[in-house]
């Protein structure tokens, strides 16, 4: 063979093998189009990050190289596609609702006014002028700012926000490089704990109650009829369903980011436990809560959309606050929120107070208290309703040391790549963290907790 059939050849060859890459990996091909994409276009026009700073750090992957990406700034748009297109997943920005993945033309036009609702009176919160007594300054200072330090190449934190409101004032706000106060933040499964007030809000209004069925057509005639409210936001529904991001064609992978109607997709799984008998992590199982919370709204005359800003985010001054919905119309309650890191912190000075934003009773009684009620079955008995406590751990667990110095009233809300927002009352403390550490091990928000409160000698 002569170099000039060589090198027809090659591209050739090079081409079939592209093509049978996407068509035998093609659910594989599909999520990592969705999560390409549908990422890139919230970190630029919700975060307002650079495109190339995303690419490069947030979604640097082995299997980018398979991608590429079409960036449309005009109608705010990103396209990913493999070669050839044979997959292509497009993520739309629609302002109010965030951004969807793989909208109908009609649904492409769509945005949320928030404008007539906007709170008028709104007041940022207080910042300290100086320390309080009792609190050391110079060591809390190189606590936080050794967060944002990266002591091990081969294990980045890339901690990009550290917040701590104490007794409802700012004591230390520090951003990364390139992040500042009005950064918007993904908080990723810290939005279950949001969805958690949410239901609060419904059971407070007398729309539901803990122990009733949740309201799904398709569970009607079968044992998923039997499972509750409650069953619900203790993960303990016994619905099939594998929540793992090693598995990159999992259940949770599936449904965020190969599927239209989220929620569908969780409450089309079958029954595998008796509802309340076993608890399972699920992103699934919000997402048909925030579908029950949808509904429920709908069936009383009432705009879903706008419930939440009316009863919880800008009473509570979170007016940076943006829910994103999937292509079915409902808020994806599972991971789907962004604020900037004062509001984040807001949400966690709500629960510090009992529900309660000056003077006025957001949550209904006894909410709190319910949310912070571990379930002994969940995972080292961390979790409770769409929160976490401390760990019920055994001596010989790595963190074993970390919980034994934490105070018993700790109460927090979670995120993929080490997002926190951490409850402490004992201190009338609020600490806040966002960043982007890919792997878990390589950030222990409770040695960092405890660094921060050995600062509070006298408080």
């Amino acid at each position: 063979m002569n170099k000039k059939k060589i090198a027809l050849a090659v591209p050739v060859l090079l081409g079939a093998v592209i093509i049978y890459f996407a068509y035998s990996n093609y659910d594989l091909a599909v999520i990592g189009a969705g999560y390409k994409a549908k990422n890139l276009c919230s970190e630029i026009f919700v975060a307002g990050r650079d495109a190339e700073e995303v690419l490069s750090v947030d979604l640097k992957h082995p299997l980018s190289k398979y991608f590429s990406e079409e960036i449309d700034y005009t109608n705010k748009t990103v396209t990913i596609s493999t070669a050839f297109g044979l997959v292509s997943q497009t993520a739309y920005y629609r302002e109010g609702l965030g951004v969807t993945l793989n909208l109908n033309e009609q649904n492409q036009k769509e945005s949320l006014d928030l404008t007539s609702i906007y709170p008028q009176d709104f007041t940022e919160l207080p910042t300290y002028g100086k320390f309080p007594e009792g609190i050391d300054s110079v060591q809390l200072i190189e606590v936080v700012q050794e967060a944002f330090t990266e002591p091990d190449t081969n294990r980045s934190r890339r901690t990009r926000a550290v917040l701590l409101i104490y007794d409802n004032k700012i004591l230390v706000e520090h951003y990364a490089e390139g992040f500042n106060k009005n950064t918007y933040f993904c908080g990723w499964s810290m939005t279950k704990s949001v969805t958690n007030a949410l239901i609060g809000l419904l059971v407070k209004d007398d729309f539901v109650s803990l122990e009733d069925f949740m309201p799904i057509e398709e569970w009607y005639d079968d044992e998923r009829s039997k499972i509750t409210y409650n069953d619900m936001l203790r993960m303990t529904p016994g619905l099939e369903f594998e929540e793992s991001y090693k598995n990159l064609t999992s259940d949770v992978m599936q449904m965020l980011y190969a599927s239209k109607n989220s929620a569908a997709y969780a409450y089309s799984k079958p029954l595998i436990h008796a509802p309340g008998a076993v608890w399972n992590y699920s992103t699934g199982t919000t997402n048909v809560l925030a579908y029950a919370f949808k509904k429920v709204l709908r069936q009383n005359g009432i705009d879903d959309k706008l419930y939440p800003y009316q009863k919880l985010f800008y009473k509570t001054g979170m007016t940076s606050t943006l829910l994103e919905y999937d292509a079915s119309g409902t808020f994806l309650g599972g991971t789907g929120m962004y604020a900037v890191a004062r509001d984040w912190g807001k949400f966690g000075l709500l629960y510090l107070h009992k529900g309660v934003w000056k003077g006025e009773k957001i949550l209904p009684d006894g909410w709190v208290e319910y949310s912070s009620a571990r379930n002994p079955d969940s995972r080292k008995g961390k979790h409770t309703a769409h929160f976490w406590v401390k760990s019920i751990l055994e001596e010989d667990d790595e963190n074993y040391k970390y919980m034994t110095r934490l105070p018993e009233d700790m109460l927090y809300a979670t995120g993929h790549y080490g997002q926190y927002v951490m409850i402490i009352p004992s201190y009338k403390l609020v600490v806040v963290r966002l960043g982007f550490t890919r792997n878990s091990d390589d950030w222990n928000q409770f040695s960092f907790l405890i660094s921060v409160i050995n600062c509070f000698r006298q408080v």
